[in-house]
C-alpha cells in the first residue's frame, strides 16, 4: 500500500472532515512511515509532526498545518540528503517497457513498481512527495483559519 496525502474541508460544529480531491496524492511507500518520515536524519532536522506517521496517521490543522508547511519545506531544502541517507532513489525502478505507464506519485504507484513500470521524470521521488504534502496544505489554507487540513496516512 501507499501513503496518501489529501487536503479536507473541516466543519467545527460538527467534526465533519470531506475529502477536497478526486484523487489522493501520494505520500510515499507505507514503509517510508519509518524509512523516511520517522528516519534519523528526519528527525535530526528538528521534524515532529512527519515522523509521528510512524505510530499513526495525521490530521493537520491549526497549528499543525503550519509545522506540517514547516517540515516539508525544510525537508526540500535537504532531499538530496535524505534521499541519499534513506536510500529512497533505490525505491523506484526506471521503466522497463513492461506494464502500465505510471508517474511517480500516483496512488498506484506501488502496483507500478512491482510491474516495473514506473517511469522517473527528472526529480527525486521525495521531492516529488514533499511537494504533495504542500499541494494539499495550500489547498487546505484556502478555505480560512479552522476549516481546511491536510490527511497523510
Amino acid at each position: 500500500m501507499s501513503l496518501i496525502v489529501y487536503p479536507y474541508k473541516y466543519d467545527p460544529s460538527t467534526g465533519k472532515r470531506e475529502d477536497l480531491t478526486k484523487d489522493s496524492q501520494s505520500a510515499g511507500f507505507e514503509a517510508w512511515r519509518t524509512q523516511v518520515w520517522g528516519s534519523e536524519v528526519v528527525r535530526s532536522l528538528h521534524c515532529q509532526l512527519l515522523p509521528s506517521l510512524e505510530k499513526g496517521d495525521i490530521y493537520a490543522e491549526g497549528a499543525d498545518l503550519d509545522q506540517l508547511e514547516t517540515e516539508a519545506l525544510l525537508l526540500l531544502q535537504q532531499v538530496d540528503l535524505i534521499a541519499t541517507r534513506t536510500r529512497t532513489r533505490e525505491d523506484c525502478l526506471p521503466n522497463r517497457g513492461e506494464g502500465p505507464d505510471i508517474r511517480i506519485g500516483t496512488i498506484d504507484e506501488e502496483s507500478a513498481v512491482s510491474l516495473g513500470g514506473i517511469k522517473q521524470e527528472g526529480a527525486t521521488p521525495l521531492r516529488d512527495r514533499l511537494r504533495n504534502i504542500l499541494a494539499a496544505v495550500r489547498t487546505a489554507r484556502e478555505l480560512g483559519e479552522g476549516h481546511g487540513g491536510v490527511y497523510i496516512g
